[in-house]
């Protein structure tokens, strides 16, 4: 019962009783605590028979709290998570990592750039900077980056996203937002991995092209790669440099010999068998590119 008296301390111990009974799950008696239509009922000074109807009538299961939440928050809120969703390194299951954060300002720069939600937006950007915690719905994981609390928030929120969004809009903004990542201001080196893994996810799910930014992320990602011992970064070093050398069309550009430097390390000290097929030049800048494949067996 400290929990719900802790987030809801207006409340009657009949109404907290209630709760408990309910809600046996930690989680899931915190969601039904933050609950608006439950808040509302209480401002109304509704009697305790009848707060205890409401939390009877509210879900108990933890993703259908979140959608009743998620279903309660702001438009431009909503918008905003929806974005932050989609910004994830995570969105691509061969390059992310499993990363499920997001920058934060890059995020925000992006989203109030875009003509179709300046309108919607508006006047939010600062308030937006400054939050650390939208409306409970995000926390604060660096100076940089956020994550929503729950994986169960991110896939609610993703899929909202990709129902709410077309493709060209979503092109536009990540447009955007890798500008952003290519010009902001100086990170720590984790910080820059994200980054770096985010730009490659985004151009293997074809959201961005191959250009410059996405070169110098890939490589920087390969010289993350190279310092790792395990078998599946070796084989992601090794094609996604592939893919680099690919995409570089000057000869006199020595970040080739550089990218195959760091293939031989891996290579020379493996006891496998290396299959590779060609890896011909993509002719769609948005191709996930480089069909070489490599595997490693020990």
């Amino acid at each position: 019962m400290e929990l719900t008296v802790a987030n809801l301390p207006d409340a009657s111990p009949v109404v907290h009783q209630a709760l408990v009974e309910r809600y046996e799950n930690p989680l899931a008696l915190q969601l039904a605590c933050a609950s608006q239509k439950l808040s509302r009922a209480m401002e109304r000074g509704r009697s305790d028979d009848e707060l205890v109807k409401v939390i009877e009538s509210m879900p108990t299961e933890v993703r259908d709290l979140f959608k009743s939440i998620w279903d309660e928050l702001p438009k431009p809120v909503k918008t905003m998570c929806m974005l932050a969703a989609l910004s994830t390194p995570s969105q691509s299951k061969e390059w992310g990592a499993g990363d499920d954060r997001w920058d934060h300002d890059a995020v925000i720069t992006a989203a109030t750039t875009m003509p179709w939600l300046q309108n919607e937006l508006d006047g939010l950007n600062e308030r937006l900077r400054d939050s650390s915690d939208v409306y409970g719905w995000v926390r604060e994981v660096s100076s940089w980056l956020r994550r929503f609390h729950e994986p169960t928030q991110k896939d609610l929120v993703t899929t909202a996203a990709k129902e709410e969004f077309e493709e060209d809009e979503l092109e536009e903004y990540f447009d955007h937002m890798v500008q952003r990542l290519a010009t902001g201001d100086d990170v720590d080196d984790a910080t820059t991995l994200h980054h770096q893994r985010l730009i490659v996810s985004l151009q293997a799910e074809g959201f961005i092209e191959r250009n410059e930014t996405w070169t110098v992320a890939a490589t920087g990602l390969c010289k993350a790669l190279a310092q790792q011992p395990d078998t599946a970064s070796k084989r992601q070093l090794i094609e996604l440099a592939d893919q680099v050398i690919a995409s570089i069309n000057d000869p006199d550009n020595t970040d080739q010999l550089d990218l195959r430097a760091l293939q031989a390390a891996p290579l020379a000290n493996s006891d496998s068998l290396m299959t590779r097929s060609p890896c011909p030049n993509s002719s769609s800048p948005t191709s996930s590119g480089c069909s070489a494949t490599t595997t490693l067996t020990h």
